[in-house]
């Protein structure tokens, strides 16, 4: 059995791949690169503080967390 896509599905998909892939690389780009360039280099505009690297995951990971263990509750409170 072959699993088809519709169109509207897979440009959708190519969309949110293109864009986590962009949203990846800026970030990794941002950690792992920058802080060995000159803080007067015009890449440095670029980019937020480091402070924000950090923060946006963090963030993220906790807002994430917390959206998931709220749907785990009210799936087991509608259960029983």
């Amino acid at each position: 059995a072959q699993c088809r896509m519709s169109g509207d599905n897979r440009s959708l998909g190519w969309t949110i791949l293109v864009v986590a892939s962009a949203l990846f690389f800026y970030w990794t780009f941002w950690v792992l690169v920058l802080p060995f360039v000159d803080h007067d280099n015009m890449l440095q505009a670029a980019f937020p503080s480091a402070y924000f690297a950090i923060l946006f995951p963090v963030l993220f990971m906790v807002v994430s967390g917390t959206l998931t263990t709220a749907f785990i509750a009210v799936v087991m409170i509608k259960e029983g």
